[in-house]
């Protein structure tokens, strides 16, 4: 199927060889040149109107006839004593359109005819030698210098419509990937949903109707609450990973990462003081930085959420500002490698240690790498070189 950009290209080439093959015809007559010649041009032009009104054949037999066609043209119109002055202006208009098909090997094999035509008039016809009038030699002299902006130009033409698509291939890829991975999200986000809602249905429905341990009102009350206290969790972090995809959007100020630690690292020291867990904190050289302080915060926020529920206890946190870096690394269980290539997707919840009581919802690190990767924030998530343990480098550049 021919897109609208290809049927406009291969028409001006249609229109554009019937004309040169006109115009040649007349030459021809005029001049007395080689008749037969003038009829398989004819013939050749007549069946490339032919592939194109009747859209037969592939795109690329079109092109390619069309192209033969067209060099077929050209050579027969230099190699004719006449016409020696003449060659550099046909090589410019022949460059200019093979130059819409967005192929450089052809613009060389243009030029490679431009050069044998030359040749040819120097070789055999003896059209080019000493006895050249100073007039004639640098009419030939600038038509090679024609022929040479010519290529030039074509070549960057080509060079950028190239880089151009292939920036609009890419854009298409980064969309289908964007569209499946919302596919996929809300797929996910549905199946989540569903359990503890259909739970709390189903215990609700019993509770009404006074079935077996459901009589027991005040302890499956408390379960619901505990499960609608989860649903209203869950559905805060999608939403928080839904405005995460637009954080490029949002409002940016300069402020310090020792500021944003700060803001939000309290509350869970003082759940890893209650858990037995320690907290080792090196602010370092301070560094300011020009983001969403509010979603950084927010990205921080999770990681020690993250490192504080993982941690052993006993354990320690460790965080750190180095350069323009941020550390956070916390004692535990290193994670799998097979588990950590799905780390960072959303309601991943690796079976080993980090499970549906203990691990939360599986949106935490998704939320981190959407921000990061919505600000262009390069980040690690490994086993630390340091401790037995993981370690989330964040670059700040």
């Amino acid at each position: 199927m021919r897109t609208e950009s290809q049927t406009s290209i291969h028409l001006l080439m249609a229109g554009t060889l019937s004309i040169l093959t006109l115009f040649l015809g007349l030459v021809a007559l005029t001049m007395s040149w080689e008749l037969w010649m003038v009829l398989l041009m004819v013939l050749g032009c007549m069946a490339v109107w032919w592939l194109h009104i009747g859209r037969v054949g592939s795109d690329i037999l079109y092109e390619n006839i069309c192209t033969g066609l067209l060099l077929v043209e050209f050579f027969f119109f230099g190699v004719h004593e006449s016409c020696l002055h003449d060659i550099p202006m046909m090589t410019c208009v022949v460059l200019l359109l093979l130059s819409l098909l967005n192929r450089k090997r052809l613009l060389f094999i243009a030029v490679g005819l431009y050069v044998a035509q030359i040749l040819y008039h120097f070789l055999l016809l003896g059209t080019i030698g000493r006895g050249m009038a100073d007039r004639e030699s640098l009419r030939l002299l600038m038509g090679a210098a024609a022929v040479a902006g010519s290529l030039i130009v074509t070549r960057y033409r080509i060079n950028r419509r190239q880089g151009e698509r292939a920036k609009y291939d890419s854009m298409q890829d980064q969309l289908a990937t964007a569209v499946q991975q919302n596919a996929d999200f809300l797929s996910n986000v549905s199946h989540e949903l569903k359990t503890p809602v259909t739970a709390v249905s189903v215990m609700l429905e019993n509770m009404l109707l006074g079935i077996g341990k459901y009589k027991d009102r005040d302890t499956y009350l408390a379960r619901c609450k505990e499960l609608t206290d989860r649903l209203a969790q869950m559905i805060k972090e999608i939403l928080d990973a839904s405005r995460a995809e637009f954080v490029g959007a949002q409002e940016q100020a300069d402020f310090l990462i020792a500021d944003a630690l700060n803001a939000v690292i309290e509350p869970y020291q003082i759940i890893a003081k209650a858990k037995g867990i320690a907290f080792s904190v090196d602010a370092g050289e301070p560094f300011a930085v020009h983001l969403p302080q509010g979603m950084i915060e927010k990205a921080i926020s999770n990681i020690l959420a993250n490192a504080v529920s993982y941690t052993k206890p006993d354990g320690t946190i460790y965080i750190s500002c180095k350069g323009q870096r941020l550390i956070i690394e916390n004692e535990c269980m290193p994670i799998p490698p097979e588990h950590l290539t799905h780390i960072f997707e959303p309601f991943y919840r690796p079976d080993y240690g980090r499970d549906r009581a203990a691990g939360g919802n599986g949106l935490g690190l998704y939320l981190v790498a959407t921000i990061l990767k919505s600000l262009d924030i390069p980040y690690t998530f490994a086993p630390s070189e340091n401790i037995e343990g993981m370690s989330f480098h964040i670059l700040f550049t």
